[in-house]
């Protein structure tokens, strides 16, 4: 009896972690699918506007789009020379920076879509990511702020004394 009830224990128990580990992976597709269709949609806005460099109607188009996502640090437009020439939420500082030597410019040259190795932003101290999306003027930046991962993460029930790790890969090399 004991060794059917060790046995039905073990069973339950991988049950249940194989739910947790499904729940916590559909939470994190989903956390990052979101991000993805933002910026094709910014994408879209954007090959529709003829002069980059207008200000009133590309920031316009930027609170409409992000004003209610809560998951973006910020997001900057850069131009094809790598400079930044609008972000939301605005910041003067930030304008007329130049991103050309940052891999975030430099990979999505090469490729349409490029998402960074996790580093900390400068704006938050917090873990971060960029996603960034080359359009036919430049290329769109979204800084998204991991705490938001570890939100959604927190809100799913595990029992008391249960806890789930998520690892992320920092760093790879192609050698």
């Amino acid at each position: 009896i004991s060794t059917l009830l060790s046995w039905n224990l073990s069973r339950d128990i991988e049950n249940r972690n194989a739910l947790l580990t499904k729940t916590i992976n559909r939470q994190i597709e989903e956390f990052f699918s979101t991000p993805n269709l933002i910026m094709s949609q910014l994408k879209g806005l954007l090959e529709l506007i003829d002069d980059i460099e207008d200000h009133a109607i590309i920031d316009g188009e930027l609170k409409a789009s992000l004003g209610n996502v809560d998951f973006f640090d910020q997001v900057l437009i850069l131009d094809k020379e790598g400079v930044v020439i609008h972000l939301y939420p605005f910041n003067d500082d930030i304008i007329g920076n130049d991103f050309s030597r940052q891999p975030l410019f430099q990979d999505t040259t090469e490729k349409d879509i490029h998402w960074s190795p996790v580093f900390i932003s400068s704006i938050t101290g917090k873990p971060t990511v960029s996603i960034s999306l080359s359009f036919s003027q430049g290329i769109i930046v979204g800084q998204i702020d991991l705490a938001y991962l570890f939100k959604l993460i927190s809100e799913i029930e595990i029992e008391k004394k249960g806890f789930a790790i998520i690892t992320c890969l920092l760093y790879t090399s192609d050698a």
